[in-house]
C-alpha cells in the first residue's frame, strides 16, 4: 500500500482539536494542592518584581539574591526554596535557561540564611524515673487500659526505645515489620526477651 503525502495538504479542525486535548493535559500536571500553592508562590515573586522594577524574566541572580533576603523577613528559611522554584518553573514555561540551576551565589545565599534565621530543633525531654512513677500513680492497674499503657510506657523506657517502636501514626497505619506485637514477647523466670525487627 502507498500512502501520499502533500506538504501543504491541513487538516485545520484536527490540529485545534489536539491544540484543546494538550491543553487540558498541561492544566492536569499538577495537583488541585499544588497548583494552589504554585499560584500563591508565582503571585509573590511576581509583586516583587513589580515593586522592585524588575523585569521578572529572565531573572537576574543578583534579583534574585535580593527576593530570598525578602522572603526571609516573613517567611521560615525552609520555606524559601518552595518560593524561588516557582521561578524555575515559570522560565521554563517561557523555553528560559532555569536561573536556579547551579546558582552557586543564591544557594550559599541559602546556606547563610538558614544558619543565621534557622531555629534549632525542639528537643523532647527525656523521660525519667520520676515521671515514671507520677504516671503510675495516676493508674488503675487493675484496668486493662491502664495495665496495658503502663506497658507501653515501661518497654520503650528499659529498652532505650523510641515510642514509635509500639504506636502507630494511626489505626490504619500499624506495621507489624516495625511496630511490636504480643508474638515479639517471651516470658522467662529471669525476665522478658522482646524482639526489635527495625531501628
Amino acid at each position: 500500500m502507498v500512502y501520499s503525502f502533500s506538504p501543504g495538504s491541513q487538516d485545520p479542525d484536527l490540529a485545534k482539536e489536539l491544540e484543546e486535548e494538550i491543553f487540558q493535559y498541561h492544566f492536569h500536571t499538577f495537583a488541585a494542592t499544588t497548583k494552589a500553592s504554585y499560584r500563591t508562590h508565582r503571585t509573590s515573586y511576581l509583586r516583587f518584581c513589580s515593586r522592585m522594577g524588575y523585569p521578572p524574566f529572565p531573572a537576574q541572580s543578583a534579583h534574585l539574591g535580593q527576593y530570598a533576603a525578602f522572603l526571609v523577613r516573613s517567611l521560615k528559611p525552609s520555606s524559601i526554596p518552595n518560593y524561588l522554584n516557582i521561578i524555575g518553573l515559570l522560565h521554563k514555561e517561557f523555553n528560559l535557561p532555569n536561573p536556579l540551576v547551579d546558582n552557586w551565589s543564591l544557594q550559599s545565599l541559602l546556606t547563610g540564611i538558614k544558619r543565621v534565621k534557622e531555629e534549632p530543633p525542639c528537643q523532647k525531654l527525656p523521660i525519667t524515673p520520676d515521671i515514671l512513677m507520677r504516671i503510675h500513680s495516676m493508674l488503675n492497674m487493675h484496668s486493662s487500659f491502664d495495665a496495658s499503657f503502663w506497658a507501653i510506657c515501661l518497654v520503650p523506657f528499659f529498652g532505650m526505645l523510641r515510642k514509635s517502636h509500639l504506636l502507630a501514626r494511626s489505626p490504619g497505619s500499624v506495621d507489624t515489620s516495625q511496630h511490636l506485637v504480643r508474638s515479639d514477647f517471651q516470658a522467662f523466670p529471669w525476665g522478658y526477651f522482646v524482639a526489635i525487627r527495625w531501628s
